[in-house]
């Protein structure tokens, strides 16, 4: 038997140094588990499972002499220890973030190897090593009589499929082997090694074609592989023993003829793509009742005979195999799955209070993580297009050009173009060239739609940019592609870093080591997980406090609660419970303010996860800390497309912003000439002529390595991006937490050392993250949903209720507090009274049904209509009526007015109404995109009348909550008021609280509305 390789994969400058190995802790009883890998999938078309295989008849027969001795299985795997190492299963974490994470909670990284001393690495899509160890593949797997084949399918209960390790000259490349041949060991697995040593052609199938419709048989029908030929003597490899972690079923296929469970779709750690299993690798206790969403425990090896392989759903093929579909995924050393069985926990979320399931839940959360990566990278891959550009402007390094896309359907039209949206980053390379590099990047200026008789065209305009290359000429395929010489590859870019680092941080156990440590902020991930208890307010009492900082004395109720818990010495993490128009935003920043004039050594740190909700909590710390009398310096950081597209909000804290910090000339003066000067300038250039291109966070890095600011403002996402570069933040404030997922918070609080506190605020009744793009299996139940969710049931979460709304006219907040918030046992004060909030009651320009109501309530029953390029919808009648109500408004309100739609179609056709009548200064969103906004004036057109009374999602509580909610001075409600009603929840709720304020009209009405001598009721 030839010996067994153990070569290393090349050496590569980020690599850790190694340290002394030490065995895989079991998941049950270690404070670490199994590192993820850096995730990268490949698009894996499904193809239709059938476990059968047609009757292998053997005609030719190759026998060798030679019998291969038997070996024990006793193959280890163990765990290399790094103080700063790489994330396991291939990944690496960046230097900074690993010195952060490493110092912040003295949790060792973990790197996996083989005994033998071969690393587990693979640096995710850019493979680090693939192609330098490609060429070194094992020379010398066979001997004359015997050759090593590698498992490379096991769809089939009572076979499997193996490829040669290296070139299989006259050998067959697929075989098939019996269970019945295989003696005194376990079943195959996937990746196993056997020596091969004699079998027999297979009748029609020895020659097979790499592509479909030609003469010989094609190489796999529906998902199974077809074999050459049989295996009749061979002996297995030791083989690798299996790490087992958690896993979620993320889909489930069934045999309706058979009327049985075919196979299931699994997500793990370091899994990438997802894995199909079938009835082979179940584990003996496994039965029919598997569901998606289902938590399983999978076990995985990691392959590194040979080291590159081609990885899909169905099956793994050696890199160099002639054989391939184009889908599948090229990686070193994959981690795949060769069985599952039954969990040893029943998961709980949120969290039971208990550290054992809390541990083993870590690894679940880490697998539903995999599996939104797995869902986006694929989603990336697939709606990648491939065309030559219309190029309509150019110039030496950039180019602006349309592309088109034909699709068959409406369902393909609709979801390229949610890919293809404005301001989607993008980035372009060279299309077949096996090696080719990325030659630019850029951005979607706009999409337009197109029905045509058959089918339907995207057409897009895109701006691109010439993008260099290490070691690559990049600027020969950027000029063939732009002047038409070739096709480019374009495809939608978004990063995959943030997932990575999360799951990474999950399947290492670092939030129940952190809650379970001595550190001094243990409290807050206990408090994170629903683990410690509750403590009163120590030493503090609210007079005294506002004795210290008489700014504090404007708070009222829960806002003075909220501030004794953030202001006495215990660390907390504080919940504050805020309906709109509540004050969150001002009660936080005047919180803030107050810790900052207090105490000379905090830092405080606001995030959000929208940018015009960081702008609003930047312009609110701005106003507190000028009503303390305090001049503390602020920081606010906002990504390249963040800067573009709010920048009107941006204006109000300009001063704040990063391009006005390093255009000071104190800095200009500190900053060395050399390489960061440069970065700088050219950061300031890009500020003024296309702010999408600048890089917030090496500019910041600079900065704050010069100057150091107490308060600092950014979104999430962006924060925990660029994290290492902050300095250890003694409170952080989270804003509109509804639309924060509770992974990403726990990996954002974990970057950062000694927290005092934290204080998160957001509405349990509003919007909540988008769960639209993620795995069905994985939207309710694995922290990917809001994290306020979660408060409720900790024991040691301080929690706070506002109840005081000082947004909106009374009447508006009684029907806000009726419709959305008294059947949850909430109330809602009114915190203005009438004759503060007049704006539209005491407009003299127009009549409202009633006298001194803001409410104004059109019924209009005219039919919808579906979109001819989208499945949304519009009322041509009530955007008639829209558009009628802002020609009379638009010269005569002098305030603010929002048109709010629920349905994407009326948005568009309102919006571009209001374009082509000159409708200015008028703001038209949907609902989803409204929440964090208010206006004077809004106008909330429904849409729905006539369609099926079936409820869909324009009647959604949190949805309708914030387009409801809103308004200060007005509200005009449009749409068919008997199918609201009949709808039942909010609907029925809001309007009939509004009816003791007003009166349903007609669109007659539009014209009583102008009539200055109309009767008032």
């Amino acid at each position: 038997m030839p010996k067994k390789s153990h070569r290393k994969r090349p050496q590569t400058a980020n690599d850790p140094a190694p340290t002394k190995p030490a065995k895989i802790p079991s998941p049950n009883s270690s404070p670490h588990s199994v590192p993820a890998s850096e995730i990268s999938p490949s698009v894996e078309q499904h193809c239709q499972d059938q476990p059968t295989e047609n009757n292998e008849q053997p005609t030719e027969k190759q026998q060798s002499q030679h019998v291969p001795n038997i070996v024990p299985m006793d193959c280890e795997v163990v765990v290399e220890t790094t103080e700063t190492g790489g994330g396991g299963f291939g990944s690496k974490e960046p230097k900074a973030v690993k010195e952060n994470e490493s110092a912040r909670k003295g949790v060792p990284f973990e790197a996996f190897k083989l005994k033998g001393g071969e690393e587990f690495a693979n640096s995710g899509f850019a493979n680090s090593g693939f192609e330098k160890s490609i060429a070194s593949d094992e020379e010398d797997e066979n001997t004359k009589n015997s050759k090593i084949y590698v498992v490379i399918q096991q769809m089939v209960e009572d076979r499997v499929t193996a490829a040669p390790v290296g070139e299989p000259g006259e050998w067959p490349y697929f075989v098939s082997i019996s269970d019945a041949i295989i003696k005194g060991f376990r079943k195959l697995k996937l990746g196993d090694l056997v020596e091969v040593v004699s079998y027999e052609w297979r009748n029609d199938f020895r020659q097979l074609s790499g592509s479909e419709g030609g003469n010989a048989r094609y190489w796999i029908h529906n998902g199974i592989i077809n074999a050459q030929a049989v295996v009749t003597v061979c002996a297995p490899n030791p083989p690798q023993q299996p790490t087992h972690q958690p896993g979620i079923v993320i889909e489930v296929r069934y045999d309706n003829k058979k009327k049985r469970m075919q196979s299931i779709v699994v997500a793990s750690p370091g899994l990438h793509p997802s894995q199909r299993l079938f009835k082979r690798q179940f584990g003996a206790e496994f039965d029919e009742e598997i569901q998606p969403g289902m938590v399983v425990m999978v076990g995985k090896v990691q392959l590194t005979r040979p080291s590159n392989f081609k990885v899909s759903q169905l099956y793994i093929l050696p890199e160099k195999s002639p054989f391939f579909s184009g889908g599948e995924r090229s990686v070193f050393n994959p981690i795949v799955a060769v069985e599952i069985n039954k969990a040893p926990f029943n998961y709980e979320f949120p969290f039971p209070p208990s550290l054992p399931k809390i541990r083993f839940s870590e690894g679940v959360l880490a697998a539903a993580i995999s599996a939104c990566t797995d869902r986006l990278e694929a989603d990336l891959s697939h709606f990648t297009i491939i065309t030559v550009p219309e190029v309509t402007h150019s110039t030496t390094n950039s180019f602006t050009a349309w592309i088109y896309q034909w699709l068959e359907t409406k369902k393909q039209l609709v979801d390229y173009a949610k890919r293809w949206e404005e301001d989607q980053p993008l980035q372009m390379k060279l299309s077949k060239a096996d090696k080719a590099k990325p030659c630019g990047h850029g951005f979607i200026i706009e999409n337009w739609r197109e029905k045509l008789e058959t089918g339907f065209y995207l057409k897009i305009k895109i701006s691109m940019y010439y993008q260099d290359a290490k070691k690559y000429d990049a600027y020969a395929d950027f000029l063939r592609i732009r002047d038409g010489g070739d096709e480019g590859e374009f495809r939608p870019m978004q990063s995959l870093d943030s997932l990575n680092k999360r799951e990474f941080r999950f399947v290492g156990r670092t939030f129940s080591d952190w809650a379970s440590g001595d550190m001094d902020d243990a409290r807050i991930g206990q408090a994170l997980l629903g683990l410690g208890e509750k403590l009163p307010v120590q030493g503090l009492t609210w007079d005294n406090l506002t004795q210290r900082h008489p700014a504090l004395s404007s708070l009222c109720e829960g806002q003075q609660q909220t501030a004794l818990y953030m202001m006495d010495p215990i660390r907390r993490l504080v919940f504050m419970q805020a309906p709109p128009g509540t004050g969150k935003t001002y009660c936080s920043a005047t919180i803030a303010a107050a810790i900052l004039s207090e105490d000379p050594d905090a830092t405080v740190l606001c995030v959000a996860p929208l940018n015009i909700a960081t702008a609003r909590l930047c312009e609110e710390m701005q106003k507190a800390l000028q009503k303390a009398g305090s001049e503390i310096p602020l920081l606010a950081l906002f990504s390249g497309n963040g800067k573009y597209r709010y920048a009107v909000h941006l204006q109000k804290i300009s001063k704040h912003l990063l391009a006005t910090a390093v255009s000071g000339p104190e800095l200009q003066e500190a900053i060395k000439d050399g390489p960061e000067k440069k970065k700088v300038s050219r950061y300031l250039e890009q500020c003024a002529a296309n702010p999408r291109q600048t890089d917030e966070g090496t500019v910041a890095k600079i900065f704050l390595g010069i100057e150091k600011r107490r308060a600092l403002f950014c979104t999430l996402s962006l924060g925990e991006q660029i994290a290492p570069i902050f300095q250890n933040f003694s409170h952080i404030i989270l804003d509109e937490a509804g639309q924060a997922p509770y992974s990403q918070l726990l990996s954002f609080l974990s970057l950062f050392s000694s927290i005092k506190k934290v204080l998160v605020t957001g509405d349990k009744y509003q919007l909540h993250v988008n769960m639209m793009e993620l795995p069905p299996a994985v939207h309710h139940g694995f922290g990917l949903d809001t994290a306020i969710i979660n408060f409720d049931n900790s024991l040691s979460v301080d929690s706070t209720t506002l109840t005081t709304s000082f947004r909106s006219h009374p009447f508006i907040t009684k029907c806000i507090e009726a419709g959305a918030y008294a059947d949850k046992g909430e109330k809602i004060a009114a915190g203005r009274t009438e004759d503060e909030m007049t704006l539209f009651t005491k407009n003299n320009n127009f009549k409202l049904p009633v006298k001194d109501s803001p409410l104004l309530f059109m019924h209009i029953t005219d039919q919808m209509e579906q979109e001819e390029t989208s499945f949304s919808s519009t009322n041509p009648r009530q955007t008639d009526a829209t558009i009628a109500l802002l020609h009379t408004l638009v010269p005569h309100f002098q305030g603010t007015i929002r048109v709010v739609c629920l349905y994407a179609g009326q948005t568009a056709d309102i919006a571009q109404r209001c374009n082509e009548e000159r409708i200015e200064e008028v703001i038209v969103t949907t609902a989803d995109s409204t929440q964090g906004y208010e206006a004077d004036l809004t106008i909330v057109t429904t849409t729905l009348s006539g369609r099926s009374e079936q409820v869909g999602f324009w009647a959604e509580e949190a949805r309708v909550n914030v387009a409801l909610s809103r308004s200060r001075h007005g509200l005009i409600l449009i749409g068919n008021f008997s199918q609201l009603w009949r709808s039942d929840g909010i609907w029925k709720r809001y309007i009939r609280k509004g009816l003791e304020f007003t009166q349903v009209v007609t669109p007659e009405y539009l014209d009583f509305f102008t009539d200055t001598n109309a009767h008032i009721c």
